[in-house]
């Protein structure tokens, strides 16, 4: 005997899992950054996909996107290279719009933006890119941190381009280590320990510069 549910006693089951569902939704976004130096303004691009995701009611506020690839080098010319990190995004209009993030605003979603630079990834620079603890931050609400830099601006797009990935640990020398280590006894110590000229490091995990 066949039994049949009505079909209010569906909207029980459904309705749950639908409140229950963190939602997601995959895509590449394209971020190029210019820091200036000493006068001179230098570009560097890089392609990371975006895994969005809006939570259901019942956790509470998961709304965010994890961010998966490299971080972005910047090549400065006699002066080395900048990284654009990477990180956990909470909000994510604060890098790339609500429309692009979820697609489901309802409105037109754009193919590129401007990024704020109150809430742009950290970019960083090594005085020395052979040692970890020389890490420094180009922050520009305190360009008087690292006089002759400054981080200029960020734009963002979405791009069908392969996702960048393996690159950055080329002219990071000691990224693999860290990233067997998590950083957790780098040189000995722990790196968030070091002593460093900016507190950055506190901040800064292997994850932050190569993520799969």
């Amino acid at each position: 005997m066949k039994i049949l549910l009505p079909r209010s006693r569906y909207l029980f089951v459904i309705v749950p899992l639908l409140l229950l569902c963190a939602c997601t939704r995959d895509k590449r976004v394209k971020l190029t950054a210019v820091v200036e130096v000493d006068g001179v303004e230098y570009a560097g691009s890089v392609v990371n996909e975006y895994d969005c995701r809006r939570g259901g009611i019942f956790f509470g506020d998961t709304d965010g996107c994890n961010v998966r690839g490299d971080a972005g080098v910047i090549p400065l010319g006699p002066h080395g290279y900048a990284f654009l990190t990477m990180g956990y995004v909470r909000n994510a209009s604060d890098v790339i719009p609500d429309s692009v993030a979820y697609g489901d605003t309802g409105g037109p979603s754009p193919t590129s933006w401007d990024v704020s630079l109150d809430y742009a990834p950290m970019l960083v620079r090594f005085s020395d890119i052979n040692n970890p603890g020389t890490v420094e931050q180009i922050d520009p609400r305190h360009p008087e941190k690292t006089p002759g830099f400054v981080f200029k601006s960020v734009r963002g797009e979405v791009t069908k381009q392969p996702m960048s990935t393996e690159a950055v640990s080329k002219y990071l020398p000691w990224l693999d280590r860290a990233k067997a280590e998590k950083w957790g006894d780098l040189y000995g110590q722990k790196y968030s320990d070091m002593s460093l000229a900016d507190t950055v490091g506190a901040h800064l995990s292997a994850t932050n510069f190569e993520r799969k």
